[in-house]
């Protein structure tokens, strides 16, 4: 007698047709226009993009799965001479927060990715009275050099020193396998920012939202509905497993 053949495995939540959950708009804000794509239900998080391309990242895709999200694209800066620092950055964090008004938005819960996560800081520490809760996905260190050197820009260390006026509850997430020492990264941002609760995430590396996305969406469902009573203590550091 001939075994059925065994079923192929469900496709994961956050593959295929997730992109197309979302629903697209712009929103205006003081001359600032920023793509905008809406998915997901539950608690709000807007999700700050490098891109203004009509997909969401993979982060806001995954999130999606257990939160509202709402992704804005980060605007370009005024100055094209200021680069990616303090100036420029600062420019942006209003922009979005402007932006966020506009969609709706009073307070918010915002999550970034490594290479947004500047605007996500910048944006803790100058409206702090809007931004509830912020979520960085491996983020660097950012008054190392060679984080400026990867990313063609100088380190901002303006930004590092200002990092503990942050007072909403921050979740960082660090992939082990992350080349730039992520413990020496993790130690950096509980020092620097008072309300930091660090989660290292085993055998991941940068892209963790792809390579662990079941660890990095239940340590973010675990903040942003507990926050202050977050399982790992501040200013210490977890393991994932």
């Amino acid at each position: 007698m001939k075994k059925p053949s065994p079923k192929p495995p469900a496709a994961p939540k956050n593959s295929a047709g997730g992109a197309k959950r979302f629903r697209q708009r712009f929103i205006e804000a003081d001359e600032v226009r920023v793509r905008c794509l809406e998915g997901g239900r539950g608690n709000p998080v807007i999700v700050i993009e490098q891109s203004a391309d009509a997909k969401p990242s993979a982060l806001a895709t995954l999130l999606a799965q257990d939160f509202r999200v709402v992704a804005l694209a980060l605007p370009k800066s005024k100055d094209p001479s200021a680069g990616g620092g303090s100036g420029s950055m600062r420019e942006m964090a209003h922009a979005l927060d402007r932006v966020a008004a506009a969609a709706g938005f009073s307070h918010y819960v915002i999550a970034a990715d490594s290479a947004n996560a500047p605007a996500a800081l910048w944006q803790a520490i100058e409206v702090p009275e809007r931004v509830e809760a912020l979520v960085l996905v491996a983020p660097k260190f950012l008054d190392a050099e060679e984080w400026g050197a990867a990313n063609g820009t100088e380190p901002d260390r303006e930004l590092a020193r200002r990092m503990e006026e942050i007072k909403a509850p921050t979740l960082v997430l660090l992939g082990t396998n992350e080349e730039a020492a992520p413990r020496e990264i993790a130690r950096a941002y509980a020092q620097r920012i008072p309300t930091a609760y660090v989660v290292l995430v085993y055998d991941a590396g940068a892209a963790i939202e792809s390579e662990r996305p079941e660890a990095l969406l239940g340590a973010v469902r675990d903040f942003i509905e507990r926050r202050e009573k977050f399982v790992v203590n501040t200013g210490s550091t977890a393991i994932n497993p």
